[in-house]
């Protein structure tokens, strides 16, 4: 697109022709033509790039379906340097579809033990077994969406990463590029964002190197385009860039209503005596399966806070101090039963084997090493 018109243009839609619906006459077919040049030209320079300066990470270096399928499960909500060493432990142990579906779910968690969404894992050990009672995996995104745990964006991001399918797979870094390209916004929800850039994504698709391109979009938005700090001087894309033409701020873009959060209090219990560790099976949704440190009965009195855990699932910001037993072990044991916890004794050399989430288990690991250093000051 010409520069001189640049300033002419919304402030909100930069690419604006190309959300049109045109109808099929000469000049207005004219027009589309101009408009998938222009695009096209954006997905060759972003493709150029990639191929340039790829990031190396193994589910790439050796390509399968399956490890298409695995890195995208274990993508959601995790960090790419968290999930690395989790895929590859994973992958060393349960390394088809096959080996997942016929797993207990105490060997699978146990594994992912510290990587969060713990829902995560039935759904894979769902999805794993539907595709071996099958006579072959699903070809296309909407006959993977029919799979359990697969919904629109991992069903375009397997299709088109694991199989060749020619669509290209929006995540979050995706949704944040295309709308600082556009320009376009404010958007009601994430969904409104994905169905107004959806055409915009199929205009950049090149017919075999869709996945190329999802994978681009990743690497930008995890690289350059990232939501805070973007380092836009070295974006590749910055010329066909709306927000960058017009010198607005790109932490602007996208812009969606300030989501509403929670906060909740759950006071936790370390109930340590001589032998080893009380700790409490989960018995929450997401949780289901692994142990944690007993929640604090309501009217139960306890001794003073040692360390305070602090996460957040999905729109709630759990606090959760942890409170030693004092002189009360056998009481609060007795009040976690009658409060219906399914409280069990563990030694400390079963406890870095038991499936734990991620906060209680590297709370558990801290307390008992802080035990273990003011032992060593204690007369024999």
């Amino acid at each position: 697109m010409p520069t001189n018109q640049t300033s002419t243009l919304s402030k909100t839609i930069f690419y604006e022709k190309l959300f049109r619906q045109y109808p099929k006459n000469d000049s207005q077919s004219r027009g589309m033509a101009a408009d998938r040049k222009c695009l096209n030209g954006t997905a060759i320079l972003l493709l150029e790039w990639y191929d340039r300066t790829a990031r190396v990470l193994p589910w790439r270096e050796r390509r399968s379906l399956y490890g298409t399928v695995l890195s995208e499960f274990m993508l959601r909500q995790t960090r790419v340097a968290t999930a690395v060493p989790y895929y590859l432990r994973w992958l060393a142990r349960f390394p088809d579809f096959r080996s997942v579906a016929e797993a207990s779910e105490a060997e699978l968690f146990y594994l992912w033990s510290g990587l969060g969404y713990y829902e995560r894992v039935r759904q894979l050990k769902r999805l794993c077994e539907a595709i071996c009672a099958a006579k072959s995996p699903p070809t296309s995104p909407e006959e993977w969406q029919k799979l359990p745990g697969i919904g629109p964006y991992c069903a375009d991001a397997i299709a088109s990463i694991g199989q060749g399918y020619d669509v290209i797979a929006l995540d979050a870094n995706g949704l944040r590029i295309l709308c600082r390209l556009s320009g376009a916004g404010p958007f009601l929800s994430r969904s409104a964002a994905e169905r107004a850039l959806r055409p915009l994504a199929d205009g950049l698709a090149i017919p075999g190197r869709c996945g190329a391109l999802g994978e681009a979009l990743m690497d930008l938005g995890n690289g350059h385009c990232r939501a805070r700090r973007p380092d836009c001087g070295a974006c590749p894309l910055r010329s066909r860039c709306a927000v960058a033409r017009m010198a607005l701020a790109p932490e602007d873009f996208p812009k969606f209503p300030a989501a509403k959060t929670h906060r909740q209090e759950r006071p936790r219990l370390w109930l340590r005596d001589g032998e080893g560790l009380w700790l409490a099976a989960s018995d929450g949704r997401r949780l289901t399966g692994l142990y944690e440190l007993p929640t604090l009965p309501a009217g139960a009195e306890a001794g003073p806070v040692l360390c305070t855990l602090r996460r957040r699932i999905a729109s709630t910001d759990y606090v959760e101090p942890v409170h030693g037993a004092g002189h009360r072990l056998k009481e609060l044991l007795a009040a976690l039963r009658s409060d219906g916890q399914d409280v069990r004794h563990f030694p400390p050399a079963q406890l870095s084997q038991l499936p734990t989430s991620g906060p209680h288990g590297r709370c558990i690991g801290a307390l008992l090493a802080r035990e273990s250093r003011l032992s060593n000051f204690l007369p024999q």
